[in-house]
């Protein structure tokens, strides 16, 4: 994505990407703290 045209890619540049990256994956990680979705519950009795 931030590689030229030439490259395959969408001539973006590298600081737009990796701060849209960051933000994606920082997002990510924190609805997964927050929401606990990926935690499994003991249910044994």
């Amino acid at each position: 994505m931030a590689v030229g045209h030439g490259r395959g890619g969408l001539d973006l540049g590298l600081g737009p990407v990796t701060l849209s990256w960051t933000v994606a994956i920082l997002g990510f990680v924190g609805y997964m703290a927050a929401s606990r979705k990926d935690v499994q519950r003991d249910n044994t009795p």
